[in-house]
């Protein structure tokens, strides 16, 4: 009887010990695999965040750019050089001639309207053939040959007169001047003895044609 009762005891102690080691291993299986989910998670680079490279050089980091191509093309973009100021250095040395597309260009950002572009452009092409730093045998200066003495109070300088912009603009206030009555003889296309009249207002034209009587009675008195 004592042989069964130890042989019973053995076996449940032993299957005990087997329970117990399962157990032990299946706890161990089960951590493990939480270790490695765990694992996987965390080193898993997030979505949306830019990845790293290093390059050969161990200062050097390249970082890839996730922007749309657009937002870094309107970053990098440098914008033209102007070299208009180049030009016109140009020309004031050699005194080259303005095109007609540059001219209009400038008529267009002058005071003078739009129905008298085609005059101010015959007138300035008779007088300084377009050039911006003509001048002329009687103190007359720039595209359209304005006279510096009779109106340096509107120039200062009689180079300012070689900007070819701001010839037009002292061009038509002195046009302006004469439409209203206020006549001087600054203006070379209104000039007696020059052949390139135009623009002429009626004051003005009133003073030509005195003048040109004036001159036909001295030549007589002279015969």
């Amino acid at each position: 009887m004592l042989f069964f009762y130890t042989r019973f005891y053995r076996i449940a102690l032993f299957q005990s010990i087997f329970q117990e080691k399962e157990m032990q291993k299946l706890l161990c299986y089960t951590a493990f695999w939480v270790v490695v989910a765990l694992a996987l998670f965390f080193v898993r680079p997030m979505s949306g965040v830019p990845t790293l490279s290093v390059s050969d050089s161990p200062t050097v980091v390249l970082v890839k750019d996730t922007r749309t191509p657009k937002a870094v093309a309107a970053k990098n973009v440098t914008p033209p050089k102007d070299i208009r100021p180049k030009q016109e250095s140009t020309r004031k040395k050699n005194g080259s001639p303005l095109t007609e597309k540059e001219f209009d260009l400038l008529l267009a950002q002058s005071p003078w309207p739009a129905q008298l572009h085609d005059a101010v452009k015959q007138v300035a092409f008779c007088e300084s053939s377009w050039v911006p730093v003509k001048r002329g045998p009687t103190d007359d200066h720039g595209i359209m040959q304005v006279r510096f003495k009779a109106h340096a109070e509107k120039v200062g300088r009689a180079s300012v007169l070689y900007n070819p912009l701001r010839n037009l603009e002292i061009a038509y206030t002195v046009f302006e001047e004469a439409r209203r009555g206020k006549f001087r003889h600054g203006f070379a296309p209104w000039h007696a003895s020059n052949h390139c009249h135009g623009l002429v207002p009626k004051k003005v034209a009133a003073n030509i044609k005195k003048f040109e009587a004036q001159k036909a009675k001295r030549v007589m008195r002279n015969f």
